[in-house]
């Protein structure tokens, strides 16, 4: 493991259960081929969380959700000029790019996309 993310806005059944907020501003984690960063499900609602990591040098975000968000991902892809790599479950996933366009999708022929 290189690196790890708490979700900060866990949704009011998650708070229910006792799943208690990551803390704010969590940094990028620093691979071999440049920084990511994460926001995990309801996060996404609050993309001013995700400044954080974009100043401090993230040029891809990876999300990982069962809540589908809409137009959100594109929004916070165009905003913050940053790529988003989207992994939504029994929905589509891929890859948007820093203009908020998604370049692949998944089907329901295709589980994988990939981009150079």
């Amino acid at each position: 493991m290189v690196g790890k993310y708490n979700k900060i806005h866990p949704t009011e059944d998650e708070l229910e259960k006792g799943i208690f907020p990551g803390e704010k501003n969590q940094k990028p984690v620093e691979t071999e081929f440049g920084k990511i960063g994460a926001f995990i499900c309801f996060d996404a609602n609050w993309h001013y969380d995700l400044k954080y990591q974009i100043e401090n040098g993230a040029k891809l975000l990876v999300f990982s959700s069962a809540y589908p968000t809409g137009k959100i991902l594109n929004s916070i892809s165009l905003l913050y000029q940053t790529f988003i790599l989207a992994s939504v479950w029994a929905l589509k996933s891929g890859i948007i790019d820093n203009t908020g366009r998604w370049l692949k999708k998944t089907n329901r022929f295709s589980y994988w996309v990939w981009e150079e």
